[in-house]
């Protein structure tokens, strides 16, 4: 016969196993949890340690990215601003050099980011889904090439740090809005 001790571990035993396997009980029924949060992946960041930290995670909720500005002055990438939706995010880095703004069309993601840095940005290549090409700046130190880690994956938002110039870069990678995880 089992003490009440051992029906206590049993118990928490059997709770736990529930708890850790995402089972939950449901009108008698045994259902596997589906998470609705797809799984998020971020690159290294690209570039020098100075500098201003600004990150996008929390406009990049209103939607994906339509557009993106980008001033580049020869060899440096001055600042940025990417449009998520129809919300701006605020823009980053100097005033420097003619600001460019290239929106995608409806449907388009960035799917790989090629680029060079050294203590700041040099170059960025932003290419999308649909074969299209953008190119700021000039290559200069480190080349680097971004792409996101999983298929089916795209650019949802940067994060990195900037002053007169964009110092570094961190691609944020995810499903697209709306879309969810096979």
């Amino acid at each position: 016969m089992a003490t009440t001790a051992q029906a206590t571990m049993v118990f928490c035993f059997i709770f736990l196993t529930f708890l850790c396997c995402g089972i939950n009980i449901n009108a008698g029924k045994f259902e596997p949890q589906v998470s609705s949060l797809s799984h998020p992946s971020s690159s290294r960041e690209y570039g020098g340690r100075e500098g201003d930290e600004f990150t996008h995670a929390r406009i990049q909720k209103k939607g994906p990215i339509t557009a993106i500005r980008i001033r580049a002055v020869w060899h440096f990438i001055v600042g940025l601003q990417i449009c998520y939706g129809q919300r701006w995010s605020q823009y980053v880095g100097g005033p420097f050099g003619k600001l460019q703004e290239v929106p995608l069309f409806p449907g388009e993601s960035i799917t790989q980011i090629r680029g060079s840095y050294s203590s700041y940005l040099h170059k960025l290549e932003l290419i999308t889904d649909q074969g299209r090409q953008f190119s700021f700046g000039q290559d200069r130190g480190i080349l680097f090439n971004a792409i996101p880690p999983k298929k089916d994956t795209v650019l949802r938002y940067v994060s990195g740090r900037s002053d007169y110039f964009i110092k570094a870069i961190r691609f944020h990678w995810d499903v697209k809005p709306g879309q969810r995880e096979e």
